[in-house]
C-alpha cells in the first residue's frame, strides 16, 4: 500500500512539472528561470486566490496544495 501511494504522489507531482515545462520552458510563457522562487511563489498564490485572473494558471494553481506551489516555485525559480 506504501508503495502504491508514493507512486501516485510521485506520478501527480511528475505531471504538475510537465505541464509547467510544457508553457514556461517551451516558448509559450515566460522562461521561470527569470524569477526567484519567493517571486514565483507570489504569483501563484495570487493565481489561486483569485488576486490575478484570465488564464489557465488559475486553474492549475487552484489544484496544487501550498507545499506543491513551494516545491514548484524552488524547482523553476532562479537558482
Amino acid at each position: 500500500m506504501k508503495k502504491y501511494l508514493l507512486l501516485v504522489i510521485f506520478s501527480v507531482s511528475a505531471f504538475a512539472y510537465a505541464q509547467c515545462t510544457m508553457c514556461h520552458n517551451g516558448g509559450y510563457q515566460v522562461n521561470l528561470n527569470k524569477y526567484t522562487p519567493k517571486e514565483i511563489e507570489k504569483m501563484m498564490i495570487e493565481y489561486k486566490t483569485g488576486e490575478k485572473t484570465g488564464n489557465m494558471m488559475t486553474d492549475i494553481t487552484r489544484k496544487m496544495t501550498e507545499e506543491e506551489i513551494k516545491e514548484a516555485s524552488k524547482k523553476f525559480g532562479k537558482k
